[in-house]
């Protein structure tokens, strides 16, 4: 689907979106990929330049993702990191313990740390109320 996830993003859409780059819980076939799929994935041209996208272009607040898959988006941003280029701002929303690994391995991934998951969801309202300003 990194088609139509492109063309959506490139529309214009005053709504920004909210990419699911792991599968969807409404389709439980797509949450877990196989080694397999991740290298098709890696070859597939579409996806990769939805990627490329969005890494580029768009903010990204990394939630539910811990950095450390070698398959896929870690790739990716390694690649962007090392070309240079344009890149969009990068968050990531991790457990403390997980914060000095992203930072060492991903500096331009600007980490949000919290203690325990049930502070999650003020996180993200302070970060919708700071957005919408």
């Amino acid at each position: 689907e990194a088609r139509q996830a492109r063309e959506y993003l490139v529309g214009g859409r005053s709504r920004k979106p909210l990419l699911k780059v792991h599968g969807c819980a409404s389709r439980p076939d797509t949450v877990v990929l196989t080694s397999l799929q991740y290298e098709r994935l890696r070859q597939d041209r579409e996806y990769l330049s939805l990627l490329r996208h969005v890494f580029e272009s768009h903010a990204v607040l990394f939630l539910g993702f811990g950095l450390s898959d070698p398959y896929d988006l870690d790739l990716a941003l390694r690649q962007a990191r090392l070309a240079g280029g344009a890149e969009g701002e990068k968050f990531a929303l991790l457990p403390l313990e997980g914060v000095s690994r992203v930072r060492e391995n991903f500096p331009q991934v600007q980490t949000i740390s919290y203690r325990d998951h049930a502070s999650i969801a003020s996180i993200l309202a302070v970060l919708a109320r700071e957005l919408s300003r």
